[in-house]
């Protein structure tokens, strides 16, 4: 079953010039919704949304993992 989580923020992926941004919003009890605010050198133009669910997994091993999984579309600029 999926974490019950509240907020939100952005995340920063990429290094140097080649970034993009997502924000992010937990919705407890639903799916977290995230969208692409920006995006920067090789992914300049990059839009896209979806959403993503947490959950435990703890199978066959000692340490508690958490996975997110993410769903939805993203677009490169042509």
């Amino acid at each position: 079953s999926g974490l019950s989580v509240t907020g939100g923020g952005v995340c920063i992926y990429g290094e140097g010039a080649d970034t993009h941004t997502w924000r992010y919003t937990a919705n407890p009890g639903r799916a977290t919704t995230w969208t692409i605010i920006h995006a920067t050198g090789k992914y300049a133009g990059m839009t896209g949304k979806g959403k993503s669910a947490t959950r435990k997994n703890n199978d066959g091993i000692k340490v508690r993992i958490r996975i997110t999984d993410w769903v939805g579309q993203v677009e490169f600029a042509k």
